[in-house]
């Protein structure tokens, strides 16, 4: 699946997204793209450079703090099961390792278990429960390191 940087143009589709997310982070994109990385997910197909009129709509992103922070992924419902979520957390990881970035940690809700398992399989382990973090109940923080 193509994944590439975000740009200012991607913005209001990324915060449609965002909308989809049951805890959003408040006003992560309400002056345009933030500091750190964002990468966005386009359907197979669609792959034209970033800024091109025909390029293809982003149906997924990820964004990370240069600290290596995981604040957000989020992918289309209709676009879900397709690898966008694991190549754009991929490419997120890659890019964080090649600035230098030890460990990249995340949350998630601990009922989420489609999450967990992506994260899992790409090496993040459970470093802290955190009771009622979430409405829907604990929240787990999650690490992996990056120096392998």
């Amino acid at each position: 699946m193509p994944v590439r940087e975000a740009t200012p143009t991607d913005v209001p589709l990324v915060r449609a997204l965002q909308s989809l997310l049951p805890e959003p982070v408040e006003d992560l994109f309400a002056d345009g793209l933030p500091a750190g990385l964002t990468f966005v997910a386009v359907p197979a197909g669609a792959w034209t450079p970033p800024g091109d009129p025909g390029d293809g709509h982003p149906v997924g992103y990820v964004h990370a703090y240069d600290t290596g922070y995981v604040s957000e992924l989020a992918v289309a419902p209709e676009h879900r099961g397709r690898g966008h979520g694991r190549d754009l957390l991929s490419r997120c990881l890659a890019e964080l390792r090649a600035r230098g970035v030890e460990r990249a940690e995340l949350e998630v809700a601990a009922d989420n278990e489609r999450a967990r398992s992506l994260y899992e399989s790409l090496g993040f382990a459970v470093a802290e429960r955190r009771p009622d973090r979430y409405a829907s109940g604990e929240g787990l923080r999650m690490t992996v390191d990056l120096t392998d």
